[in-house]
């Protein structure tokens, strides 16, 4: 398999964090990974924080869809489907049936308004 183009490819890391998130995320990749690589990961890590150019060289040459962490919803598909909670049967109480004894009535029939120009004009009326 051929080495990845950048380092933030290498590593799954995110190229829009500080140069601390880095240092952050760099020391918990290191807790993980065997003496032989860490070597590398530690020539990576001062590649990137020392330097503000190597680390924009590097963040241009990595493509937005390589990195998992950087896809919010990567997460989600691995989460396992929650089944429907099962809820008990309703039924109507006596608070329920006051309730339906105070709604309103019928709405109230709309009329038109009573504005002179509106009204109906009996036969020879003027305005």
């Amino acid at each position: 398999m051929s080495k990845p183009a950048s380092i933030f490819e290498r590593w799954d890391l995110d190229p829009s964090q500080s140069p601390a998130e880095l240092t952050r995320a760099m020391q918990e990749l290191a807790r993980a990974l065997p003496p032989e690589e860490r070597q590398q990961l530690r020539d990576d890590w001062r590649a990137l924080t020392t330097n503000p150019q190597t680390r924009l060289a590097q963040a241009l040459w990595t493509h937005p869809g390589v990195t998992l962490r950087r896809d919010p919803w990567a997460c989600i598909e691995a989460l396992p489907e929650v089944p429907a909670p099962d809820l008990p049967d309703l039924q109507a109480t006596l608070h329920d049936a006051l309730h339906l004894d105070a709604r309103p009535g019928a709405a109230p029939a709309l009329r038109p308004p009573f504005w002179p120009a509106l009204r109906d004009r009996n036969p020879g009326e003027t305005p």
